[in-house]
């Protein structure tokens, strides 16, 4: 419906923080993918209004070339990770998971305003992983085969933003590059994420990087008293295979139990290669 892509195009705002994002243009992506028979997402609506509250979806990176807000995705990613420095060298690492070289690479997308409860972070994230576990498996004759395009991502993208606790939290530091000097960043171990599990994520990723985000940002996160904290973006690559034990971390997190066929291994997450994204499933 055109009121859940603005309401969704409203979550994205601050997506890409203060850098051109044509939003609009994402919101349909996800509600146009869903609806198209991939079923792959869901969409946290109230039970009054339907006022969209929050959004968990999956997208392949070189699946839509000819968006714009794809290629600027892209491009945020790609600049803030040249800007990070360091010995790890993330530019190289996330431009080859960007070009699909050797492995596919998805976009994992969660927003959701500050009121909806972390009790439903874990189901919402255990349904889209079975949907992408389900479109993986399928076979020829069924209509999820055909799905186009398919969802057989090797490796995941994930953009989250923490809280640098002030003078217990991060430190600047020298850092060469490209025959200069210039500011670095390193993470402290006083901070908390806006989204609890993408803690999880971070103790799970095989590649990251920390990135400065823009005073309005954080005056639109954490209010005009910030108390001394700094809102700080972060980029991490997830391997598809550890997508379960982060889905494990989130029941555990939440103090319950998974359900049942996240014990087992019929239904693991794995496999390579594209696309995805948002369902509508009421709270």
């Amino acid at each position: 419906a055109p009121q859940d892509a603005h309401d969704i195009r409203t979550l994205l705002a601050r997506y890409l923080d203060n850098n051109v994002f044509h939003a609009m243009e994402f919101a349909d992506l996800l509600i146009d993918q869903a609806r198209g028979g991939q079923g792959l997402g869901t969409v946290v609506s109230a039970n009054e209004g339907n006022v969209v509250l929050g959004v968990v979806s999956a997208i392949d990176m070189l699946a839509h070339p000819d968006l714009e807000s794809i290629r600027e995705i892209r491009e945020v990613i790609l600049q803030h990770a040249s800007a990070a420095g360091g010995e790890q060298s993330p530019e190289r690492v996330f431009r080859e998971a960007l070009e699909g070289a050797p492995k596919r690479t998805g976009l994992l997308l969660a927003e959701r305003m500050v009121n909806v409860p972390a009790q439903l972070m874990a189901p919402m994230y255990d349904s889209l992983l079975r949907e992408l576990t389900r479109l993986r498996a399928a076979a020829p004759g069924d209509p999820a085969y055909m799905a186009p395009p398919r969802l057989r991502c090797d490796q995941w993208i994930v953009l989250s933003r923490f809280c640098d606790l002030g003078a217990h939290g991060g430190r600047r530091k020298k850092t060469g590059r490209r025959g200069g000097e210039e500011e670095g960043y390193t993470m402290g171990a006083e901070r908390f994420f806006l989204h609890p599990e993408d803690e999880i994520f971070y103790q799970h990723a095989r590649s990251k990087f920390v990135f400065p985000l823009s005073p309005e940002a954080a005056a639109s996160a954490l209010g005009a008293d910030d108390g001394g904290m700094r809102l700080m973006g972060l980029c991490m690559l997830i391997d598809n295979a550890a997508l379960r034990t982060c889905l494990q971390g989130m029941y555990a997190f939440l103090g319950c139990a998974p359900p049942p066929q996240l014990a087992g291994e019929d239904d693991a997450v794995a496999g390579p290669a594209p696309v995805a994204t948002a369902a509508a499933a009421a709270a």
